[in-house]
């Protein structure tokens, strides 16, 4: 059974003591609490009815704590000596067309009575008419006109993430439509019913990025990750990028963008994964992210020679800023993307490096060397005759964020990881 059907119950209502015809569903939010839609319960004059629950066999009642004429809410406890194991988070979630969504209840036929019914489907639509309570249209593939929904009332709709996104309240002819939890949100909290930020206003949903590193290089990454998610999020992220968030880009404005990661869990998980990490390596390092678009961090005192070649007659040190690029990329290969970029983007002259993300298995698999990069780039030192430059000698480099991540791994401190990082940059810019 899923997270959803676990956490779900029925309900039935005594409109007169001992006579129960009102039915409707209801979701578990605690361990004996439970949201379902104030119509379901208001004709209540008897018992409120629990059935379905989690490892319960037998009928449990429950009473109205408080409900909310203006969102159809209304929040139910168990008076019974019953805990659930199982309970849903609800999400503050914007709503975007074409989301996916599921949604779990107990409808009135004589099967969905007994075993329940799994809608799925995904958002039509938002409902902007202020005489409705109802606020969102959902399109349920598998809809049936001829089908009693009613008794879904009070079901939970969730997204990708088994968060409630809204809560069903009315069938249409063709659709169902629901109230959504941002709507409800000033009754839900002034009654302290946690509510979490959907997947691109935080970044919580993806803090345990660091579990299986080595136990001091995950303290030392979540410590310096935590400054992080103060102080960005997904949101800030797209609108600042937008496009520039793939590799090849995708062609398309923000909206569509959000779209599209709302629309697929594992895409939008190993982005902001990916971010989280990078962030918190350039801190780790002292590098510059306070604007995604302009993220830096200095090479210090470079030898000249080490990284230009014997060739250069040049003693000495420099100190040199380079400048991070950040692209997630659905490409197979990082061996057969580093080279199509650095064919693509070969005329630029400035100290970058470009690192790439990918939720591939293999994807770092194949390394591209500094080797390789000469062959698509000849004489990349430079001319010996040429005017010394140091920035029309420097190129741009390329590296996973799997490198990167090895990198941080394998090292023993704070100080090792500043020096191991800025080996790999250099190699990647020779």
């Amino acid at each position: 059974m899923s997270l959803i059907e676990n956490s779900t119950c029925k309900i039935t209502v005594e409109i007169q003591r001992g006579i129960a015809t009102e039915k409707g569903t209801g979701f578990f939010i605690s361990k004996n609490q439970i949201l379902t839609c104030k119509h379901v319960i208001e004709k209540q004059d008897g018992d409120i009815i629990i059935e379905k629950c989690f490892n319960q066999n037998g009928k449990l009642t429950a009473k109205v704590i408080v409900s909310c004429e203006q969102t159809d809410y209304a929040l139910l406890e168990v008076i019974e000596d019953y805990e659930s194991e199982y309970f849903l988070e609800l999400c503050d979630s914007e709503i975007i067309e074409d989301e996916n969504i599921e949604i779990f209840g107990y409808p009135n036929d004589e099967q969905g009575q007994i075993v329940g019914e799994r809608l799925i489907g995904k958002i039509e639509r938002i409902l902007n008419d202020a005489e409705l309570v109802q606020n969102v249209s959902l399109k349920i593939s598998n809809f049936a006109p001829n089908t009693r929904y009613n008794a879904f009332s009070g079901s939970p709709v969730i997204n990708g993430y088994d968060q409630v996104i809204s809560i069903v309240k009315y069938q249409a002819v063709r659709n169902l439509s629901s109230v959504s939890i941002g709507k409800a949100k000033r009754f839900l909290e002034e009654n302290n019913i946690g509510i979490k930020p959907d997947q691109l206003q935080s970044f919580e949903n993806y803090k345990d990025v660091f579990n299986l590193y080595p136990e001091d290089i995950k303290n030392d990454c979540e410590t310096h990750s935590s400054i992080i998610m103060q102080n960005f999020t997904p949101n800030k992220i797209v609108y600042e990028l937008a496009d520039n968030l793939f590799y090849p880009k995708k062609n398309k404005d923000v909206a569509e963008i959000i779209k599209e990661l709302r629309s697929n869990k594992d895409l939008n998980t190993s982005i902001w994964k990916g971010w989280i990490k990078l962030l918190t390596y350039v801190s780790m390092i002292k590098g510059d992210h306070t604007e995604v678009n302009h993220i830096n961090f200095n090479l210090s005192e470079i030898d000249i020679k080490e990284l230009f070649g014997n060739e250069i007659a040049m003693e000495g040190k420099v100190s040199i800023s380079l400048k991070l690029s950040f692209y997630f990329t659905e490409g197979k290969s990082f061996f057969q993307i580093a080279r199509t970029f650095i064919q693509m983007e070969n005329n630029q002259r400035q100290n970058s490096c470009s690192i790439f993300n990918s939720n591939e298995e293999n994807f770092a698999f194949q390394k591209f060397s500094n080797a390789d990069k000469v062959k698509i780039i000849p004489n990349i030192a430079g001319d010996n005759t040429s005017a010394f430059k140091i920035e029309e000698k420097i190129h741009i480099g390329v590296l996973s964020l799997y490198a990167l991540s090895e990198q941080i791994v394998n090292s023993s401190d704070l100080n090792d990881i500043s020096v191991n990082i800025e080996k790999l940059f250099l190699d990647a810019i020779k």
